[in-house]
């Protein structure tokens, strides 16, 4: 009996530690906000992390209290220095990182956010998943792919991952628009009456920016 529970937290925190993108997409779909659903994660891992350091802290004999007190958090520190160390939080994740963007020659009608890819990319690619769910979590949003001097079976690609509720089209002005996104694939536009008006670079398109994004399609409805 002494070491169920410590067996229990230490299974949980490894599947925790190691199912975290399953564990995040489970409550992404069950409509928490994309920072809660990041953060969820975390918060089972610290709990379990601190079950284990408190069992820990029982099956071993110390002779004092404070000894007992630093096991605990020694153990505690390591298990979620190695959980950081496994799932990192990048710079920004949780950020909305808006960035104006202007074009004058630029428009997409019949839009709500656009991403700008390549041929090739495979960061580009794999945001085709999150461009799924943010269209699951939004039936009304139009979202639409626009790749830069793609040949057909790139764009058969695109299509064939995305499914037909996005849009995957040609670029009609690739220079003017990798200028915009100075050169940085995948890039995401939010549109708004056909017109660009903020963007954000692959690295900065984060759980904050995807809620900034559903609030703005709620207002939107709301006007």
């Amino acid at each position: 009996m002494r070491f169920i529970l410590f067996f229990i937290a230490s299974v949980s925190y490894l599947f925790v530690l190691f199912q975290f993108p399953l564990i995040e997409s489970y409550f992404v779909e069950m409509n928490f906000s994309w920072s809660l659903s990041k953060i969820i994660p975390y918060l089972l891992m610290l709990i379990f992390a601190v079950l284990i350091a408190w069992r820990i802290s029982h099956l071993i004999l110390l002779p004092t209290p404070r000894a007992k007190r630093i096991l605990k958090i020694g153990v505690l520190a390591g298990l979620m220095s190695l959980g950081f160390a496994i799932q990192p939080i990048y710079e920004g994740e949780f950020n909305d990182n808006i960035t104006p963007a202007i074009s004058d020659q630029l428009r997409f009608r019949n839009t709500d956010l656009v991403m700008v890819g390549i041929p090739g990319c495979n960061y580009c690619l794999a945001s085709l998943d999150d461009l799924k769910q943010l269209k699951r979590r939004n039936p009304s949003m139009r979202i639409q792919v626009v790749l830069c001097r793609p040949n057909r079976k790139d764009l058969n690609q695109y299509r064939k991952i995305a499914g037909n509720s996005i849009r995957i089209s040609r670029a009609s002005d690739p220079n003017e628009i990798t200028a915009l996104i100075a050169g940085k694939f995948p890039t995401f536009l939010l549109v708004k009456n056909g017109e660009i008006k903020l963007l954000w670079p692959n690295n900065r398109f984060g759980t904050g920016a995807k809620d900034f994004l559903e609030n703005q399609l709620q207002d939107s409805k709301q006007d």
